[in-house]
């Protein structure tokens, strides 16, 4: 519709329902939390607003309270991560993009292929990098307690099951969280020809590999 809101934050069921707890408006027939914020022009706001209103009410959406959003515009910079691995659990996030028209099969086919690792695994994920043409869906993964050695296991079987499906949907394995080693190994497939080119600058450039070996795909 060509609205383009300041901020759009959409969470799927399991993230809602960490976020909505005890907001009104929330219940099994309306699980998911949709984040949207509006600013400029304040009547060019107001009609973008109340355009996005109306197709949220279309698709049996209502309004809710400001406190998700008031939570997370308080919270947003502060890392829930160092509370689960305290108490032992192992996680991480994994965020990659795809087209609108092949996200909903992207998520469920991540979610499943993250659920079946093992028992206790928890897979959330939100969308709030948006755009025309898709956007970034941005995964939470935690294990429950268990063995160093098994977890860091399981953990390469979940980057490696969510990056062949990523690429599997015609999406890209990173949106801005840069290529290190995990995705390294998916590069050249992700870049096709592209990463003979890299290497070739970078072998020009830095004929003695002294600047971050191994990333990007390219060689150690």
């Amino acid at each position: 519709a060509e609205l383009r809101p300041q901020v759009a934050r959409l969470y799927d069921e399991a993230e809602s329902r960490a976020r909505s707890a005890g907001v009104a408006g929330f219940d099994e027939a309306r699980p998911i939390l949709c984040i949207l914020k509006f600013a400029g022009l304040p009547r060019l706001a107001r009609v973008e607003c109340e355009l996005a209103l109306e197709m949220a009410a279309r698709h049996g959406a209502v309004t809710a309270g400001l406190q998700p959003y008031e939570h997370w515009e308080a919270t947003r910079y502060q890392s829930y991560s160092t509370r689960w691995q305290t108490e032992g659990h192992h996680m991480d996030t994994i965020e990659v993009t795809a087209a609108w028209s092949a996200l909903p099969a992207l998520y469920r086919a991540c979610r499943e292929a993250v659920l079946s690792l093992c028992d206790g695994e928890h897979f959330g994920a939100h969308w709030s990098h948006v755009y025309p043409e898709g956007a970034c869906q941005y995964m939470t993964l935690r294990l429950p307690p268990m063995a160093h050695d098994r977890a860091l296991d399981l953990h390469r079987q979940a980057w490696d099951r969510v990056q062949r499906l990523t690429l599997a949907h015609g999406g890209s394995i990173a949106h801005h969280h840069g290529a290190g080693w995990f995705r390294g190994p998916w590069m050249a497939e992700e870049l096709g020809g592209g990463l003979p080119l890299l290497q070739a600058i970078k072998d020009a450039l830095d004929p003695q590999g002294l600047c971050n070996p191994g990333k990007l795909g390219l060689r150690g």
